[in-house]
């Protein structure tokens, strides 16, 4: 399995003091949403990294995977960190968390999304119709037969057998139990074509997957590769972008876990202080100023933030401030980004220009930048992105 903890540094971090210019009020909205953006964006960096660190150290895109929603912020996640898909309450939570799609198409990760998602959407139905449900205790049986490669047709018919017989003991109108039975033919027909399309594509999408590994992009020049790219390699990516706070995982075929990343944001057992926005202070006083810690990975936004700050010449902008003042403040800052140098160069930081595929490497890169821009689109927003910004790098060991 892999371990994030072995390539990551969590002994350094930066403190970041934002101050405000202007002198109007922020609402409370205002500032709740500003730390909101900050620490939504963080979290999506630290994940990036981390994906990008397990793909530099071997770890096949197929098993890299994100689940079909976000995480909510108010429930505990007790049981998040390495999933053991031996042991049923684990089979469970992986059920909970939803619909895993993998980075790269992979045959046993779509069977098992597909079986998960027929089971759900069988319970939808027995719920509709008023009658009993399945039994998540069985999930751990679907999952096994998957896993032991019983023919796909045969583990969702046995789920359609096990609502039936439900229905059959349990059915008093009979005007239900037959609208039960036309929807879940319906939805038995519609699961199984899903997966014999994927059947049928996965000699074509081997073999991109191979020209992919190997970094050769002659293929995409075939409009066939380039609608399966379409179909099958955008997913993960578009998922990631549109979630709030996605949750990737890493699944291991051999060992039949699931190690997700980044847990210690999720599971609140594992609060991490290194690992989280920690808003120090902030003041309602005017101007705003906002003093927070944050893990070092987000250094790179924030020499984007100081360097758009000099660059722009917004110092010139300001005229209350002298011409001294202003080449004080600037030089101040250039040597706030050469002191901040050295935690670019950090693995994890470095690790997204270390991918091995130049097609994931793209990939994870426009990612990346997108949410760098989306880091600092609040800064600027409400109005800190200016020369009174001030970030130092310490060390939590010392404390």
């Amino acid at each position: 399995m892999f371990n994030e903890e072995e390539y990551k540094n969590t002994t350094k971090k930066l403190e970041v003091k934002f101050k405000r210019t202007e002198d109007d009020l922020l609402t409370s909205w205002q500032i709740s949403d500003f730390i909101s953006q900050l620490t939504k964006h963080y979290y999506k960096n630290e994940l990036m990294n981390t994906i990008s660190l397990a793909l530099k150290h071997g770890i096949s895109p197929k098993n890299i995977i994100i689940f079909n929603e976000s995480f909510e912020i108010n429930n505990s996640y007790q049981n998040i960190g390495l999933l053991d898909l031996t042991k049923s309450a684990d089979v469970k939570t992986f059920y909970h968390l939803l619909d895993p799609i993998s980075m790269f198409p992979d045959e046993e990760i779509t069977k098992i999304r597909l079986t998960f998602a027929y089971f759900r959407g069988i319970n939808e139905l027995l719920y509709h119709y008023q009658f009993s449900r399945l039994d998540k205790n069985n999930l751990i049986k679907y999952y096994t037969n998957v896993k032991n490669g019983l023919p796909y047709n045969e583990v969702i018919e046995d789920i359609e057998s096990l609502a039936f017989e439900i229905v059959k003991e349990t059915a008093i109108d009979e005007r239900n139990k037959e609208n039960f039975r036309k929807a879940t033919k319906e939805l038995t027909s519609k699961t199984i074509a899903s997966f014999v399309s994927f059947e049928k594509d996965k000699p074509s999408l081997d073999i991109l997957m191979e020209s992919i590994e190997e970094n050769d992009f002659t293929n995409f020049k075939n409009t066939t590769y380039q609608k399966l790219e379409i179909d099958y390699f955008n997913d993960f990516f578009t998922k990631f972008e549109s979630l709030k706070r996605p949750i990737i995982g890493i699944y291991s075929p051999e060992n039949k876990k699931v190690q997700i990343l980044c847990d210690s944001f999720i599971n609140k057992t594992k609060h991490d202080p290194s690992k989280f926005l920690d808003l120090k202070s902030i003041s309602h006083n005017s101007p705003y100023e906002a003093i927070f810690h944050i893990g070092l990975t987000i250094v790179v936004p924030l020499i984007t933030i100081l360097s758009v700050s000099v660059n722009s010449r917004q110092l010139l902008e300001e005229s209350t401030t002298s011409a001294q003042e202003r080449e004080e403040a600037e030089a101040r800052i250039e040597k706030t980004i050469q002191e901040l140098q050295p935690a670019t160069e950090i693995e994890e930081i470095k690790a997204v220009d270390e991918i091995p595929q130049d097609y994931i490497r793209n990939k994870m890169k426009e990612n990346y930048n997108q949410n760098t821009q989306k880091f600092i689109e609040p800064v600027e927003k409400y109005g800190f992105a200016n020369h009174r910004i001030e970030v130092r790098v310490f060390d939590t060991s010392s404390k």
